[in-house]
């Protein structure tokens, strides 16, 4: 098996003591912590942070390949990776060792919260196969439902499937039991994925809809009333029910980026002519070959992008005289190619599916499952999109020296801040730092206060630009350094590999430390009014 697992989760409190020097999240008591890793890495390896406390002086070296996948003991860690399909992004699990989903649906729905968990559409599972296919695939939306199946999900599955088993060949395909039945995803030589989704469903009893049929068996240009609007509607099913509407009645074109998605589309999902509930799309005509359309998902609501969707879509305009069997068809995440093949009435789509990578994310995941029925409870988190793979601190950041800018203070991200929080404020000091009286000591190099609470980043060369940077930003206050000067002082190092912390503090009031903010004055005017902190290291 590839080492292609980006992140872990922790079941139990009690893990050994990590053993790389990373981007760390601690916590006065020991808990899991994950990391999800970027691309940098070509060969896809998991970087994985165990626990340890806050008083930990040091940490220890471990070989990648072991510190994650040869400490997993039963279902103790949930490996997962990211990946999105045109910006509707899935949470994929390796699955491969059992039949049943390693996390409960109420559990999925948590990871799904974009505030309190990792953020998704939906949650991935790719199980063994059955029947005689390589794989099956389940998925939880990010409302804990199960769909029967999911068109930009199946392409995240195929490329996830291909960096587990490290197939890397030109073309690649592989059968996927799933809940719509047989899927076929082909991975093409330029890394696009094309999916045989199968023959669409027509029959309305079998969408399903309690719409009348007015063409053979199906629902075509059928009339539907919501919230006292008549729509037209054309209801098929790829596996999965859609209701597609090119527009009211007696009414111009439809305009989609003009719709309030979040206001209309609830009231078709939910129409008592739906009975499992549908998935909605609205649709703009700009050619015979090229549409425009947006998505209210069932289970999901106002997503990116829907591969069924899309596929559906094509139909519907096709059976409505609207376009041609083969469309482009555009989505707020971009495009995706559709065709309908008369020969074998199969619908094909094509689309990119790409892991979730880049500086953003490389961060900390901590997050602790405990026993069904609790769910799963994600913690604050602390990042520097500018830390590399091995936990290091650009040169750039320095005061002088090689590579250094002057003191151009590096960015920092926080997610996750505990509920009632009014000033966040963060302090960056030097772990390793020599004091001339006495034994190491940390030495502050940037103070920061008064941070409002919608503020969630620093940006690069923020220190000493409050007024530049203007509106909330101006309300910030630096404190002074261990130069006794404001603002941030990079680092004079005389050697390399010095360790930085990064802690976070969440206050329930703000700081009033009068004119001149040192670390010893915040240190001691917090007590009392911390809801949580969260630390990140590196080293410089």
């Amino acid at each position: 098996m590839a080492e292609a697992i980006a992140a872990a989760a922790a079941t139990s409190l009690s893990v050994k003591p990590s053993n790389r020097h990373s981007q760390l999240f601690l916590s006065s008591t020991s808990f899991p912590i994950i990391r999800l890793n970027s691309l940098k890495n070509p060969n896809f390896r998991p970087l994985v942070v165990s626990s340890t406390s806050i008083d930990s002086a040091a940490t220890q070296k471990t070989s990648s390949k072991t510190s994650f996948l040869d400490q997993r003991e039963g279902s103790r860690y949930l490996h997962f990776v990211k990946y999105h399909g045109l910006g509707n992004d899935f949470i994929l699990v390796d699955n491969r060792d059992s039949s049943e989903p390693k996390i409960t649906p109420e559990q999925a729905a948590k990871l799904c919260d974009r505030n309190f968990g990792i953020g998704a559409d939906g949650v991935i599972f790719a199980l063994p196969g059955i029947n005689g296919t390589d794989y099956t695939m389940r998925i939880f939306n990010s409302d804990g439902s199960e769909p029967e199946m999911c068109g930009n999900g199946v392409r995240c599955f195929a490329r996830f499937i291909a960096e587990l088993e490290n197939l890397h060949v030109k073309k690649l395909s592989f059968s996927v039991h799933t809940g719509a039945g047989l899927i076929v995803p082909e991975i093409q030589e330029d890394g696009q994925v094309k999916v045989d989704m199968g023959e669409p469903v027509l029959k309305a009893a079998d969408v399903p809809t309690k719409l009348a049929a007015n063409k053979n068996d199906a629902v075509v240009k059928s009339e539907l009333v919501v919230d006292g609007v008549t729509w037209n509607v054309t209801c098929v099913s790829m596996g999965n029910p859609h209701c597609v509407t090119f527009g009211i009645k007696g009414g111009q074109d439809l305009q989609v980026d003009a719709l309030n998605l979040a206001q209309i589309g609830p009231k078709f999902e939910h129409h008592e002519v739906f009975p499992a509930r549908t998935n909605t799309e609205f649709v703009q005509v700009y050619s015979p070959s090229h549409l425009k359309m947006r998505v209210w998902e069932r289970g999901a609501g106002a997503t990116l992008a829907c591969g069924t969707g899309a596929c559906a879509t094509v139909v519907a305009a096709v059976l409505e005289g609207r376009a041609g069997r083969n469309c482009m068809v555009d989505l707020p995440g971009g495009p995706l190619e559709i065709e309908w093949r008369e020969e074998d009435n199969h619908v094909y789509m094509t689309g990119p599916a790409e892991m979730v990578h880049g500086k953003l994310f490389q961060l900390l995941l901590c997050f602790e499952t405990r026993a069904v029925p609790d769910p799963v409870y994600v913690k604050s988190l602390l990042v520097s999109p500018e830390i590399d793979n091995e936990g290091r601190l650009p040169r750039k950041y320095r005061g002088e020296g090689q590579g250094a800018k002057k003191n151009l203070s590096p960015p920092v991200e926080w997610y996750n801040v505990p509920e009632g929080t009014k000033s966040p404020a963060l302090v960056v000091q030097d772990l390793d730092i020599s004091d001339p009286d006495g034994p190491n000591v940390p030495w502050p190099h940037w103070v920061v206060v008064n941070i409002p609470p919608h503020v969630k980043r620093l940006p690069e060369g923020f220190s000493g630009k409050e007024e530049e940077f203007g509106g909330e930003y101006a309300l910030i206050k630096e404190g002074v350094n261990g130069w006794k000067l404001p603002g941030w002082r990079g680092p004079v190092l005389p050697k390399h590999g010095r360790r930085f912390e990064f802690k976070l503090y969440a206050l329930d009031d703000e700081s009033h430390l009068g004119n001149k903010v040192t670390k010893e004055k915040l240190e001691e005017a917090v007590q009392g009014h911390v809801l949580g902190e969260a630390v990140l290291k590196c080293r410089f």
